[in-house]
């Protein structure tokens, strides 16, 4: 009994987590969740994209409760030099799969950071067609007409969003 309660002070002074766990992961661009009736709650990313003109920065990070909804959440924060860049107009997926659109948003915030001004949205799509999306090649997203790719470390994220939420899913 003394053995084992040393071990157990050793294990939580070393910081022991379980990353994914249905207690919720500290690690990584994915964290799973499980919920009181047994599905699974997935927050991945954030995902980073640069518009094609790089002027403009995107981070985006999704939320799918997994058999409990046919809706993704898409949260996303876009980082602008101007002002007046970003009046929502239409959010796009497009990949070689196809496109999702929404002329719908929800704006959380916005706000300057030196000088950058940066706006947080939240839409909604089709999980099947996020789905596709996720799995497609060639992943543009369209915030009204600004192109946004893939920035740094996104295939680092989507690896692990494909490993961990992706293939658990289909």
């Amino acid at each position: 009994m003394r053995y084992a309660l040393i071990i157990l002070v050793f294990l939580a002074s070393c910081g022991v987590h379980a990353p994914n766990s249905g207690g919720g992961g500290t690690f990584g661009p994915v964290k799973t969740f499980v919920k009181e009736d047994g599905t699974f709650l997935y927050f991945m990313g954030p995902l980073n994209f640069k518009s094609i003109s790089n002027k403009h920065d995107l981070n985006i990070d999704y939320s799918y409760n997994h058999k409990g909804s046919d809706v993704v959440v898409c949260n996303f924060t876009l980082k602008s030099p101007s002002l007046d860049a970003f009046n929502f107009e239409k959010f796009t997926l497009k990949s070689d799969a196809g496109e999702i659109s929404t002329l719908s948003a929800e704006l959380f915030f916005k706000e300057v950071k030196g000088k950058s001004f940066n706006y947080r949205y939240s839409v909604n799509v089709n999980a099947a067609d996020w789905l596709a999306f996720m799995k497609a090649e060639n992943q543009t997203i369209l915030i009204n007409e600004i192109a946004f790719k893939p920035g740094k470390k996104y295939k680092k994220t989507m690896s692990a969003i494909n490993n961990q939420v992706i293939f658990a899913i289909q």
